[in-house]
């Protein structure tokens, strides 16, 4: 470090003593001590600047960044760039995985830890597979944020179980016959908004319909997941 560097970090650390006396900050006789104590560091050819931050460093790569760790960290950084949907279900998963698990070592998990622990979170399969997706998304966000520096070997891990696409959508009559079966509904039928804004039970605008339908599809297409 230069003389004129060191000089002046010396002057800033003695000037700070001088006029701002609080606690914490050494009174002016003890503050020009350690100016000369830098001095003679540099002088040396040592950089007391350079080896705080080096210490900071270490202090922070010794911290074991667990996998709740990770989920926070995903979800601060992320809260206002991703939709109000999106950021509920990561903070479903997280709140779903059992503890083992979040206190793990993010970089320690492993495809055979996850298996042993997601069934207390939840039996149902494509719930499995939407955990294990939120999962590695925020595992490989905190590696390429440098958080963690080793990727874990889970975020190779395949769906725990298959899942097995629609080949057809549902028609009008087929989503009826399901609703009155599944629900107890009486007959329903799509009609327009009346004008005096009145509906007959068992009548739905198009979009009430469409709606109805969405939430009865997501429940046919659980019924079609199989274990592998």
């Amino acid at each position: 470090m230069a003389p004129d560097l060191a000089g002046s970090l010396a002057s800033t650390f003695t000037s700070a003593a001088i006029y701002a006396p609080q606690d914490g900050i050494p009174a002016t006789k003890e503050a020009r001590t350690q100016a000369e104590t830098i001095r003679g560091l540099v002088a040396d050819g040592k950089d007391p600047v350079g080896d705080e931050q080096a210490a900071r460093e270490r202090k922070r790569s010794t911290k074991v960044v667990t996998v709740r760790d990770a989920f926070d960290y995903y979800l601060e950084a992320h809260g206002t760039k991703l939709d109000r949907k999106t950021v509920q279900a990561h903070e479903q998963t997280r709140d779903a995985l059992p503890n083992p698990l979040l206190q793990a070592p993010a970089e320690n998990v492993t495809p055979s830890l996850f298996r042993q622990h997601i069934k207390a979170a939840t039996q149902a399969p494509v719930m499995q597979n939407r955990h294990l997706g939120r999962l590695k998304a925020v595992l490989r966000f905190v590696h390429v944020e440098d958080y963690v520096k080793t990727l874990p070997s889970v975020v190779g891990m395949g769906k725990p179980h298959a899942e097995t696409k629609r080949k057809r959508v549902l028609t009008a009559e087929e989503i009826r016959a399901a609703y009155v079966r599944s629900d107890g509904l009486p007959e329903m039928t799509a009609t327009k908004e009346p004008a005096h804004g009145r509906r007959y039970p068992g009548e739905f605008t198009p979009i009430e319909a469409a709606r109805k339908a969405e939430g009865m599809a997501r429940r046919l297409s659980a019924s079609t997941v199989r274990p592998r």
